[in-house]
């Protein structure tokens, strides 16, 4: 069977040393997901520009739904400047204001996010009021949700990001960022701590923390296990977390166990960090390759 993920926030066109590419965590997980047969919605907006054509053509050529991306007349659509280190993890510098600031939450949209099997949000995209807002009144009237915050300096307010965990049914974090959330929740730095904070402060029902190279952890109440994945060659990182992450959540709602689902999600992001960009070409048979 089907599922429907409403992939929620930013959409913008990653500036890469190697060229442009189509982008924002939200589009990435819907674009992964797609591929592996989910419905997969996306709720942002672009501009009035070439970019913002250009992404909605790309959009829909990934399979991505798009009648929930609004175009808005005055701002323009969202940019990353990227920068690679020498392991080819990525830094960014957003455009700002961009058309996803300024998101509004519609009747349509609302009901959207009720009908869909899950809602995915983030962080970033709530840095201004006004989509913040939007956002927020999604993932309320969402009958689940997965938070990735994808915390990106400087919009990482604490107060902001500690909000998106209150009822997640998954929350995804790599390794720096699980050190600030337990930081700030004043817990050890320690994946089984954490996790027993998030489901007894926030009742987060699933933490899963990437851990780069060296794999992933996953917890749930009464289960915890690691596993690492398939070494690659990497190209560079760009939304490698963004596969891995739509890859277990999707194999999740498909009722796949849960160290199935660490193993397929892994593989995925392995794939994708050996090739340049957030959503590269592949055949879904690779991925058992």
């Amino acid at each position: 069977m089907s599922h429907t993920l409403l992939c929620t926030g930013e959409v913008l066109w990653d500036v890469l040393p190697t060229g442009r590419f189509l982008g924002g965590a939200p589009l990435n997980v819907a674009a992964h997901a797609a591929r592996f047969g989910a419905r997969a919605q996306l709720f942002s907006s672009v501009g009035n520009d070439e970019p913002g054509r250009a992404a909605l053509e790309r959009m829909r050529a990934l399979g991505v739904d798009t009648r929930l991306v609004a175009v808005d007349p005055r701002l323009p659509t969202g940019q990353a400047l990227a920068t690679l280190d020498a392991g080819g993890s990525a830094s960014y510098a957003f455009t700002t204001p961009c058309a996803w600031d300024g998101l509004a939450a519609s009747a349509d949209v609302l009901g959207a996010a009720h009908a869909a099997d899950v809602v995915i949000h983030g962080t970033l995209a709530k840095r201004a009021t006004a989509s913040r807002t939007a956002l927020c009144g999604v993932v309320a009237a969402a009958r689940a949700h997965v938070y990735d915050p994808n915390l990106r300096t400087p919009h990482d307010d604490a107060e902001v990001a500690l909000a998106g965990l209150n009822g997640a049914y998954l929350v995804k974090l790599n390794a720096e960022e699980a050190t600030r959330f337990s930081q700030w929740l004043h817990v050890p730095d320690h994946h089984p701590a954490l996790a027993q904070a998030l489901r007894e402060r926030y009742g987060v029902q699933r933490l899963c923390i990437t851990l780069g190279g060296a794999g992933a952890w996953f917890g749930a109440e009464g289960l915890s296990f690691s596993a690492a994945g398939p070494q690659v060659q990497v190209a560079d990182t760009v939304g490698a977390g963004d596969a891995f992450l739509a890859m277990l959540t999707v194999s999740l709602l498909q009722g796949v166990l849960p160290v199935a689902a660490l193993a397929r999600a892994l593989r995925l992001g392995a794939l994708v960090a050996s090739r340049r960009g957030a959503v590269p070409d592949y055949a879904v048979a690779e991925l058992e390759a």
